[in-house]
């Protein structure tokens, strides 16, 4: 299991921050995914030939281009925007991925706060980790999850994020997948863009120092 970090020019000053939070508060592989390497050789590094995604529409592609060239069975997709708030559980993640593989139909499993995780219903558990469950509710965001990679690669549609979140989507509910969640979420962080913190997560909250 790895994260797939993708990001583009419009993002690289948060980079310095989403690389300090990451080093200290989760313990797993990344592979960066962009048009330069922002991480300056701290990450892998992987190079989609369509140029900067945003501006070209093409984060779909670059996406799916990424996905072609990891080999890891669980892939964990975030954005430099997603700040860690604290250590996250990597036994934790473990655990899901098991669960995953135990199941066999689970596209994506939501591992992040803000989605309100708490109001599903319990449908199962695993070695003491809480399943919840609803396939409308979870669907295919691009919030913290963890995502069988495979299984991904054969319905992931949509030229922007946004497109890919409602085509991929689209093409998972004519599926027999499912999509879950678990409770508590073992990532918590902040959209710090969505959410208009920059400033303030950085350089009070993290006392870090970044453009």
């Amino acid at each position: 299991m790895r994260v797939v970090l993708t990001t583009y020019r419009g993002l690289a000053h948060l980079m310095p921050g989403y690389m300090e939070l990451h080093d200290r508060y989760f313990n797993i592989p990344v592979t960066l995914s962009a048009e330069e390497d922002y991480s300056n050789g701290k990450y892998r590094f992987l190079k989609p030939p369509f140029g900067d995604p945003i501006l070209n529409g093409a984060f779909g592609d670059s996406l799916r281009w990424t996905l072609e060239q990891v080999k890891d069975k669980y892939i964990i997709i975030m954005l430099a925007d997603y700040f860690i708030n604290r250590k996250v559980n990597v036994n934790t993640l473990k655990k899901i991925g098991q669960y995953m593989t135990k199941e066999g139909d689970i596209l994506r499993c939501e591992i992040g706060t803000n989605r309100g995780l708490g109001q599903l219903d319990e449908v199962d558990t695993y070695k003491g980790v809480s399943i919840r469950e609803d396939k409308n509710w979870l669907a295919t965001s691009l919030c913290p999850g963890i995502w069988d990679r495979k299984k991904l690669l054969k319905i992931i549609k949509g030229a922007t994020a946004w497109d890919v979140e409602l085509a991929t989507n689209r093409e998972f509910l004519n599926t027999d997948w499912r999509s879950v969640g678990v409770y508590p979420e073992p990532i918590d962080y902040e959209n710090v863009i969505r959410e208009r913190k920059v400033g303030e997560f950085i350089n009070k909250k993290h006392f870090l120092l970044t453009k």
